[in-house]
């Protein structure tokens, strides 16, 4: 196997002082970002779970989804889950190019807001 394409890398080394300060915070969010979207799939598995045992098992689901907590808890998945969506929607603007960039930034808001709707009815209750 030939190495004449290999780079040159500095050895690893620790970052000066703590995750959360600028140089390192956006890789900090990234990674909770991915955790939280690992919640929101366990929830949407446990709906999909319930939706198929029946409505009994449907409906026992949904008033679990009524209490406070939970209703903390999905917004604050959500929220990361934007601020994670948003920051891809950003760079997809900046490979779009200058003349696009609006345009992707735009659309990517619009779909994250019609997200917004759509959970915030399916989580109120349904659709009538």
């Amino acid at each position: 196997m030939s190495h004449s394409f290999a780079t040159r890398t500095l050895e690893a080394r620790a970052p000066e002082g703590p995750a959360w300060r600028p140089p390192y915070r956006r890789s900090l969010l990234l990674s909770l970002a991915g955790a939280s979207l690992a919640g929101v799939n366990m929830i949407l598995l446990h709906s999909a779970w319930a939706l198929g045992s029946g409505a009994q098992a449907w409906e026992s689901h949904v008033q679990r989804l009524q209490s406070p907590a939970i209703w903390t808890l999905h917004a604050l998945l959500f929220a990361i889950a934007c601020y994670f969506a948003w920051g891809f929607a950003r760079s997809l603007a900046r490979f779009a190019g200058q003349a696009r960039a609006r345009l992707v930034l735009t659309g990517c808001g619009l779909a994250l807001g019609a997200t917004a709707a759509l959970t915030w009815v399916l989580c109120a209750g349904g659709l009538p």
